[in-house]
């Protein structure tokens, strides 16, 4: 293999595999004698775009004088006795979470990866089928599970040495709609956090949310912010849950903001948002996989007393008689003063 002359410093090199992962590369030695380090050149395997396997050398060197040679031998083994079979792996391009199920979109694209041991003789094939819908395994190209629901896919490699990995199988459940929140409420509808201990006084709500998917476990957050509309801008308080579908979650709010702080009186709104996970944030058009929901709520004065009557106005009510007359003299002393 020879590259142009008169290059320094660092050089890296990318070609096909001249072996096309049959041998295994063993040395790289420069036409001025210079051995590459082990760890500076490798074979890499992968799939080009109509997935076909490829097999790319790729290598780097260090040059520090431009007169030296672009020449090098690249030496090559038969592998070892491989007694190994390669192992599989299923991965998501696309939203997904959880694992054994994972829960992905009909968008989600499912593929398998293979690695064959250190010094094997190279992944041959690798192959999958859906249980109960496939007879057959059948060769692993990229694929999308549609039809929403439990998916269970069976998958194994074999390597160029014949050995054949046991299968594997996943669980995969398709989600093909958000979260859908069927309660979501307060309980008091007003409370006072800033009631001093001994009185009497509601000083929490409790927000509970109900909610179905057909992820299991759903994170929540709420929201809070001043007034009778939700700003989110405005936010003072979030709290963070994580609520199973279908079964009831409550999550408390003291009144205080993200700092501890007692809020003021007045009405808040909370905005409850449930997510499944698998939104998918690289594409705007995607499904959304996220539901909000609004409460409103009040922070109210501890201290509620009825208007002081003055005591004159007290009295004069007292001493109306309807129909009657009457005359006399009452007095009433406060603190000594005659009124």
């Amino acid at each position: 293999m020879v590259l142009p002359n008169g290059q320094l410093g660092w050089v890296y090199t990318r070609l096909p595999d001249p072996s096309q992962g049959l041998l295994q590369l063993m040395d790289v030695v420069r036409a001025d004698g210079v051995r590459l380090d082990p760890h500076n050149f490798w074979v890499d395997q992968g799939l080009d775009q109509n997935y076909k396997k490829t097999w790319t050398l790729q290598f780097v060197d260090y040059r520090a004088d431009a007169n030296t040679t672009g020449a090098y031998t690249l030496k090559f083994a038969q592998p070892g006795v491989d007694t190994t079979p390669p192992v599989t792996s299923l991965v998501f391009d696309g939203p997904a979470t959880g694992a054994n199920p994972a829960y992905v979109t009909p968008q989600t694209r499912l593929l398998l990866t293979a690695a064959d041991n250190e010094g094997g003789s190279g992944v041959d094939g690798m192959f999958k089928k859906e249980a109960g819908i496939d007879n057959d395994f059948a060769p692993a190209f990229p694929f999308n599970l549609t039809t929403a629901g439990s998916h269970t896919i069976e998958y194994y490699s074999v390597d160029l040495a014949g050995n054949v990995e046991e299968t594997r199988s996943a669980a995969v459940v398709v989600v093909d709609a958000a979260p859908a929140i069927s309660a979501f409420n307060v309980a008091p509808a007003s409370f006072a956090p800033q009631a001093p201990r001994g009185v009497a006084a509601v000083r929490s709500a409790d927000f509970s949310l109900t909610a179905t998917s057909g992820v299991a476990s759903l994170p929540v957050e709420i929201a809070i912010s001043p007034g009778s509309i939700f700003q989110a801008g405005q936010v003072v308080r979030t709290l963070k849950g994580t609520a199973t579908s279908g079964a009831e979650l409550r999550l408390t709010w003291d009144g205080k903001d993200s700092s501890g702080k007692l809020l003021s009186t007045g009405v808040y709104t909370a905005q409850v948002k449930v997510a499944d996970g698998l939104d998918n944030l690289l594409d705007a058009n995607a499904p959304r996989h996220n539901t909000t929901a609004v409460v409103t709520v009040t922070i109210e004065d501890w201290f509620k007393a009825q208007p002081v009557i003055p005591i004159r106005q007290r009295i004069s009510s007292i001493l109306a008689f309807p129909g009657q007359k009457r005359s006399g003299r009452i007095c009433v002393t406060a603190g000594g003063t005659s009124i």
